[in-house]
C-alpha cells in the first residue's frame, strides 16, 4: 500500500535500540491482503503499522468518516440551539412564559422549525443503536477469546 499520497509529516528518529531492523514475512490471500489494506486505511495507517499494532495486541479503531464526523457536527450544533432555546424561556418571566406559549401562531412556527431537528436527532440515535454509524473496532473481542 503506497503512502505517496499521504500528507503525514515527517517521522520522529528511532532511538537506536528501537530502530526497526528486523522483518517479518507471511503470505496472506488475496482477500486477506485486500481486507488488511482496507481496514490499515480506514485507520490512517500503513500495511506494516497495522499489522504490527495488531500483531503486538493492540486494536486500531477506524477513523470517522466525513458522514460520521458531519453527523457528529450536526448533533453538537443542535444541542447549543436546545441549549440557547432553553436558556431563553428560562429568562423569562412567569407571565412572559405564559404569554409565549399560549400564542398559537408563534408555537406552529416554532414546532415546526424544531421538528426536523427532533427528527434528526431521534435518527440518529436510532442509527447508532443499530450500529449502522459507529464504526467497528478491528477486531471481534469475542473471536479473539476464542483462540
Amino acid at each position: 500500500m503506497n503512502n505517496a499520497g499521504n500528507k503525514k509529516s515527517p517521522r520522529k528518529a528511532l532511538e537506536p535500540k528501537d530502530k526497526r531492523s528486523e522483518l517479518v514475512h507471511f503470505k496472506v490471500n488475496p482477500r486477506e491482503y485486500l481486507d488488511i489494506c482496507t481496514t490499515a486505511k480506514k485507520c490512517g495507517m500503513t500495511v506494516s503499522e497495522y499489522v504490527r499494532s495488531r500483531a503486538l495486541d493492540y486494536e486500531p479503531i477506524a477513523r470517522m468518516t466525513t458522514e460520521e464526523k458531519d453527523l457528529i457536527t450536526k448533533l453538537a450544533q443542535t444541542r447549543s440551539d436546545i441549549a440557547n432555546f432553553i436558556n431563553a424561556i428560562n429568562g423569562l418571566t412567569s407571565e412572559e412564559k405564559r404569554k409565549l406559549f399560549h400564542n398559537r401562531q408563534l408555537m406552529e412556527k416554532w414546532y415546526n422549525e424544531v421538528k426536523p431537528i427532533s427528527e434528526a436527532v431521534s435518527k440518529f440515535i436510532r442509527d447508532i443503536r443499530n450500529m449502522k454509524m459507529l464504526r467497528p473496532r478491528t477486531t471481534n473481542k469475542t473471536e479473539k477469546e476464542d483462540v
